[in-house]
């Protein structure tokens, strides 16, 4: 379904919204309810250790506790009362020989981040320990080199934990989804472990593929699940060693919904908390308008906005507030337009304004000459202490992903678009109205530097003429305080170069 929307900048923007459901690679996948639901296989190996490989596409809908990453803690256990949701439990150093100089690692896996455990006698110490933002469908690998894991996040080393100080650290391949000290709330997909250390060119060409015995590294699986059964609590190994595993507690079969191209996947991004402002609506001229709550990373990538190579879209950011006291957000605004999986080129940081603010932000970006047709990733990042990189997790604030949609030429469209974009306020709106302690005065375009270099004047005045508030258009959008003015009916009255603009504003408690 579609809606158009009306936004008053003197020329038209239509806006359509309509849902889009992403793709998917088919089959399907596990999911586990975070309190005894497992996956179990009999056959725990005892000979591999210190170098291997532990992948799965993961999609947590809980938190866990992520610990500071050390060498001799028992925090994975329950007795300190954290959250530890086990995607792969690592069975007791015991099992494999000396307790005291064995460990088998295993890992938690969460919406907000990733730990590494290694679990011996007296010993189960977040030896790898991540914060960061997993929502949606996301690929997670954790290598083990020389007992030294690292994490790999859509095929992107994201954290290097500690060297293990035990002789041998063997690889968990037994309990999945959960064990004796806690349970994986989420779905999972692809599980595959190796016998050895795979490099990130390694891990990026096999992520985004189902594996046969005709890869060339097929013969180092101990483990491969792709969970593509329909029925039935036996869940199939599909690596040499047919190590069949059997669901318990009810597991359910859902859809997978590993992205059907996953060739270029996104850094994480986001923040824990919003109480000091975060997104509360981005809307594109000719594209969509979309409002939110807090989410701490949402992925919007189904709301686009189309436009060509030297063509400009205009965007505005309105932050939103849970707390009365804020001082201000700092936008900033990223675009892949090469479309490489990353932020990280000349001009793909696209809006970043040295100040914060905490109204309606409007500005345009232009479309780069010779940037290719397809969909390009536009990510809109608020932060309260400063700007946000277009990667890693912050405190404060809030990431949010759209899309845009770079297409061939539309000669007379394009030029309707820009001449609307490309402007600094020829006509004005005033809101809210009736206004309490506040009234917002928003000009029309998007051209904020113009609006910046050619400011224009304003009052505020009763019904007597008496003039209560003089000052200058300094942007596009600015905020004036009412909270000492009497309640009753006032005129704002804006002198543009044509002839002044009068709108009535009522003023109430």
């Amino acid at each position: 379904m579609k809606r158009v929307i009306t936004i008053l900048t003197g020329l038209v923007c239509l806006i359509a919204v309509s849902a889009q459901t992403p793709g998917s690679n088919g089959g399907n996948a596990l999911r586990f309810d975070g309190v005894d639901d497992a996956m179990l296989s009999v056959n725990q190996q005892t000979t591999v250790y210190n170098n291997f490989t532990i992948e799965a596409w993961v999609n947590p809908t809980a938190a866990i506790t992520v610990y500071n990453q050390n060498i001799g803690s028992t925090e994975g256990s329950p007795f300190y009362g954290g959250s530890n949701r086990y995607l792969i439990f690592p069975p007791y150093g015991g099992y494999f020989g000396n307790a005291d100089t064995y460990a088998s690692a295993g890992l938690t896996v969460g919406n907000n981040g990733v730990c590494v455990f290694e679990h011996g006698n007296y010993y189960m110490p977040p030896i790898l320990a991540w914060s960061g933002i997993i929502i949606g469908w996301t690929h997670i690998a954790v290598v083990y080199t020389n007992r030294q894991p690292e994490l790999y996040v859509n095929g992107v080393k994201v954290k290097t934990g500690l060297t293990s100080h035990r002789l041998k650290v063997f690889v968990a391949d037994s309990e999945f989804g959960g064990g004796a000290y806690g349970h994986y709330q989420g779905s999972v997909d692809e599980i595959r472990i190796w016998g050895i250390a795979l490099s990130e060119a390694q891990i990026k060409e096999r992520m985004c593929r189902r594996l046969t015995n005709t890869d060339a590294l097929f013969q180092h699986l101990i483990n491969y699940y792709r969970l593509d059964e329909s029925a039935g609590d036996s869940v199939m190994d599909y690596s040499s060693l047919g190590n069949t595993a059997v669901l318990l507690n009810g597991p359910v079969r859902v859809e997978s919904g590993i992205p059907a191209d996953c060739s270029v996947l996104y850094c994480t991004a986001g923040a824990d908390n919003g109480n000091k402002g975060f997104i509360g609506n981005v809307a594109a001229c000719y594209g969509f308008d979309h409002s939110s709550g807090f989410s701490g990373y949402a992925d919007y990538s189904n709301f686009t906005v189309t436009s060509a190579p030297g063509k400009l879209i205009g965007l505005s950011i309105t932050p939103a507030y849970n707390l009365a006291d804020h001082t201000g957000l700092y936008i900033t605004v990223y675009v892949d337009w090469n479309a490489d999986g990353d932020f990280a080129d000349a001009g793909e940081m696209v809006f970043a304004p040295t100040y914060p603010t905490n109204v309606k932000t409007k500005f345009y970006v232009r479309v780069p000459a010779g940037t290719t047709a397809g969909t390009k990733k536009m990510r809109v990042t608020v932060r309260s202490d400063k700007h946000a990189a277009a990667c890693g997790a912050f405190g404060f604030g809030e990431a949010e992903d759209y899309s845009i949609n770079i297409a061939e030429e539309r000669p007379g469209l394009n030029a309707i678009e820009d001449e609307a974009v490309d402007d600094a306020g020829k006509t004005f709106s005033v809101y809210p109205n009736p206004a309490v302690n506040q009234f917002v005065i928003e000009r029309s375009g998007y051209n904020e530097l113009m609006a910046r270099q050619a400011p224009v004047q304003m009052t505020l005045s009763d019904v007597h003429g008496k003039i209560l508030i003089k000052a200058s258009l300094t942007s596009l959008v600015q905020q004036f305080n009412t909270s000492n003015i009497a309640p009753g009916v006032y005129f704002v009255t804006i002198f543009n170069s044509d002839h002044p603009v009068v709108s009535r504003i009522v003023i109430s408690r």
